[in-house]
């Protein structure tokens, strides 16, 4: 007896057995040879659809140079989407890493300007309260998203600009996403942000940066270019009496550019700093 593989057999291979084989094989081609009616169909069933298959080939290749611009628009829009998600995910990786890295753990108290309900599941464990300001806020739907996120969630639908975010030095940090550029008095919106913080506490901001050039025309394509701030907005940070210390990057250079930066809270009230005429050193440093 043979085995196939280890594998026994259901039955034993013996010469009646293959004897019987061997007549069915050739019954198989008597019935072919004798022009047999089902398989005269068969072959007539198989000889239609290659006619049918050609006729096919044939139309697809006369329709093609129609269907060519169609075909071309589709992959450069598809192209561009693809794009456009692949810089969106970057962001967004890039953004959870800065509310990680700069939200204190444990305990924090968080005042965001901008952005969504995402950066809710970005936050630190343990982050006490996010207050969310803004104008047209969906009350509701924040809330339903700081229940899912576990992190109880405040919204007050007002401008930002308004003194009116938090009690004094009552905030870990202030988040700022994409809003800075809306500001009309960007004085009067830091000093809000500086009186809501608790001294050495960070703003820690996410700006869309108005690209140069070619970049331009990808920013373009990518983001709405009305929200970007230019090198100025950055200088008002900078130079604003405040914060003790500035850094910044720029993240997606050549695409879509994002200034990604933290300004710490001076630890002097900012009415002695107003005043006084030798203002602290500021740097400003690119992170590491």
């Amino acid at each position: 007896m043979i085995s196939f593989g280890g594998v026994r057999p259901h039955a034993t291979w013996t010469p009646v057995i293959a004897n019987r084989a061997w007549s069915s094989i050739h019954s198989i081609n008597d019935k072919r040879a004798s022009g047999s009616r089902s398989y005269r169909k068969r072959n007539q069933k198989i000889k239609c659809v290659a006619a049918l298959d050609s006729n096919v080939v044939e139309q697809v290749g006369a329709t093609f140079p129609t269907l060519a611009p169609i075909l071309l628009g589709g992959g450069i829009i598809g192209g561009i989407f693809g794009w456009r998600l692949a810089v969106y995910s970057q962001l967004e990786y890039v953004t959870a890493s800065m509310l990680t890295n700069y939200v204190i753990k444990g305990g924090a108290r968080v005042v965001q300007i901008g952005g969504g309900t995402r950066e809710l599941y970005y936050y630190p464990k343990g982050t006490v309260q996010v207050t969310f300001v803004g104008d047209d806020l969906n009350k509701g739907l924040m809330q339903q998203a700081g229940i899912s996120a576990q992190i109880p969630v405040v919204v007050k639908d007002q401008p930002p600009e308004n003194a009116n975010m938090g009690a004094g030095s009552s905030a870990d940090a202030v988040v700022l996403i994409g809003k800075l550029s809306s500001m009309k008095n960007i004085d009067g919106f830091l000093e809000e942000i500086c009186r809501v913080l608790k001294p050495g506490a960070p703003l820690i901001f996410i700006e869309r940066v108005a690209a140069d050039g070619v970049g331009s025309i990808f920013q373009g394509f990518l983001g709405d270019k009305s929200n970007a701030i230019d090198s100025a907005a950055l200088e008002k940070i900078k130079s604003f009496p405040g914060f003790e210390e500035v850094n910044w990057d720029i993240a997606l250079d050549g695409q879509d550019p994002h200034a990604l930066g933290v300004a710490s809270k001076s630890e002097f009230p900012l009415e002695v700093l107003k005043k006084s005429k030798k203002k602290p050193d500021k740097k400003k440093t690119g992170f590491s």
